[in-house]
């Protein structure tokens, strides 16, 4: 009797948080979706600014370079690290050890 008791309780208190969440509109659901317009407005840049771009290797191993990226943009400097893969070489693929087709 009494575990039935406590899990009618407990169904009851799920079910009632259920229906709360499932009425409650957060903070994200008001807000909106921001308009075309400023989305645009928000990643426009002036294309003649100098962005007086420098590149300094970092480091290289057999599979990429590493390079540090600075550039200026709205009077700060953007830092930023760059990985550049090097070309691969084709390999021939060793069929030694594998199954042979009978």
């Amino acid at each position: 009797m009494f575990t039935m008791l406590s899990l009618r309780r407990r169904i009851r208190v799920l079910v009632l948080l259920a229906v709360i969440l499932a009425a409650w509109s957060g903070p994200l659901a008001r807000a909106g979706a921001p308009s075309r317009d400023e989305v645009e407005a928000f990643y426009s840049y002036d294309a003649e600014a100098p962005l007086e771009a420098v590149e300094v290797l970092l480091g290289s191993s057999p599979w990429y370079r590493e390079y540090e990226v600075r550039y200026s943009s709205l009077g700060e400097t953007v830092y930023a690290r760059f990985m550049v893969p090097r070309p691969t070489e084709s390999t021939p693929i060793s069929t030694t050890g594998s199954a042979s087709a009978a």
